[in-house]
């Protein structure tokens, strides 16, 4: 079964088929009900005080909590001839509707950060997945007033799977896994052996509130994954995000921010390796409600050989949104031939006192470079991993674990062995 996500804001020419994406789901997982705990494994929590976690919760009881909350997600007040595609849903996701009616029948895990609450240590959620194996989960995380917390989401293989984590075996998230005695033998899959996980992930902070959140992903390369986001923003508030995709051979993103507060803040950074022959679709909107907000969504990517890339980067300022910022820009790095890259960035606007940007950038490794490089004992493979290291350094440095970091610098190395 294929399901409609990542649309556009509004409509454009269709010829390079950008309006929206088709995902394709088994129909193993969609009659499934609950996944099977046995697919994905969560490391044991080790929650700050202030930082409280509640399981099992209902897609019916989450929608609850959203309209308490008055978590809203209006349309344009101006659509001007535009003809907008509105996502439907209460608490807009980048991802759209589509990811909520395949979710109707899984809970979420809801963190709550306490008001006033500050802590310095991160929340780390690691979920560990055999080879084959099909798991979809849901996260809310409500960010009460004036409290600053941290988390970092983390996909990956099994340790049996992914030496390259650390090749001394004394990782602590390999430790953990051990003492857990996971084992890669475990029933599962409808998927052909491939492989399929799927988050979504909602972000709410109150006013005051900030939050610096992380996801990386390092699943095997055969594996389908998706990451729906949403966040909301209320006044004062602070999100700054860094995510990376590294693993996966076919990846579907998608966030929608809404800064619905006066001055709230939004900065993100993402970085993307496009392995060869893999496939990624993109669709990240930074929505403007409140005064004198300001956001920032800069990413980065390297594509392989034979790798096909979609993005869309919407920066869209509503009526009343006077005085606020918005900046998307694109970077991308070709490391082969028979790319494919679409990229669409738009700015949509309601109010003249506004300050929008975006950029795209598009290049190879020069070959005066390289040249230069390899007359100095530098291999074509070992100045390519250079250029991706560059590239996502940034990105990485921002990650609040070191043994992630190193899984991360030992999973580029193994990439270009």
């Amino acid at each position: 079964m294929k399901i409609a996500v990542n649309h556009l804001p509004v409509l454009t020419w269709n010829q390079n088929k950008l309006n929206n994406a088709e995902m394709e789901v088994s129909d193993g997982l969609l009659s499934s009900g609950i996944a099977k705990a046995s697919a994905v494994h969560p490391l044991k929590y080790n929650l700050p005080e202030g930082i409280s976690r509640q399981d099992g919760v209902s897609a019916e009881k989450l929608q609850e909590i959203f309209e308490q909350l008055g978590i809203r997600n209006p349309k344009e007040a101006v659509v001007a001839g535009k003809f907008p595609m509105y996502n439907r849903q209460r608490f807009g996701t980048g991802m759209g509707k589509g990811i909520d009616d395949l979710l109707k029948d899984y809970p979420a895990q809801i963190f709550t950060v306490e008001s006033g609450c500050r802590s310095d240590r991160t929340v780390k959620l690691h979920y560990s997945l055999a080879a084959g194996k099909e798991a979809l989960g849901r996260i809310f995380i409500h960010a009460k007033a004036g409290s600053e917390s941290t988390f970092l989401l983390y996909y990956s293989a099994l340790p049996e799977e992914c030496e390259y984590l650390d090749e001394c075996g004394k990782c602590e998230i390999q430790q953990e896994l051990r003492e857990q005695k996971l084992s890669k033998s475990e029933e599962g899959s409808a998927t052909d052996g491939r492989g399929f996980v799927g988050a979504q992930t909602y972000l709410y902070l109150e006013k005051g509130a900030k939050v610096h959140f992380s996801a990386v992903q390092m699943l095997q390369e055969e594996a389908v994954f998706f990451h729906d986001i949403g966040t909301f923003l209320a006044e004062e508030s602070e999100l700054t995000m860094a995510k990376l995709d590294l693993g996966a051979g076919t990846v579907y993103e998608g966030l929608n921010t809404l800064q619905a507060g006066d001055e709230s803040r939004f900065d993100m950074d993402f970085g993307f390796l496009g392995l060869p022959g893999s496939f990624m679709d993109i669709n990240y909107n930074d929505v403007f409600l409140g005064k004198k907000a300001e956001g920032r969504m800069y990413f980065k990517e390297a594509l392989m050989k034979g790798a096909e890339k979609s993005f869309r980067g919407t920066v869209d300022f509503r009526q009343y949104s006077t005085g606020s910022k918005g900046d998307e820009q694109e970077d991308i790095i070709l490391l082969g031939e028979d790319i494919i890259n679409k990229t669409i960035p738009l700015i949509l606007c309601e109010e003249e006192d506004v300050d929008g940007r975006h950029a795209a950038t598009i290049g190879s490794l020069a070959e005066d470079m390289l040249f230069y490089m390899q007359s100095r004992g530098i291999s074509k493979k070992k100045a390519e991993e250079m250029v991706v290291r560059a590239t996502l350094q940034h990105i990485s440095g921002m990650i609040p674990s070191e043994s992630v970091k190193k899984a991360v610098k030992n999973y580029i190395c193994r990439i270009f062995e």
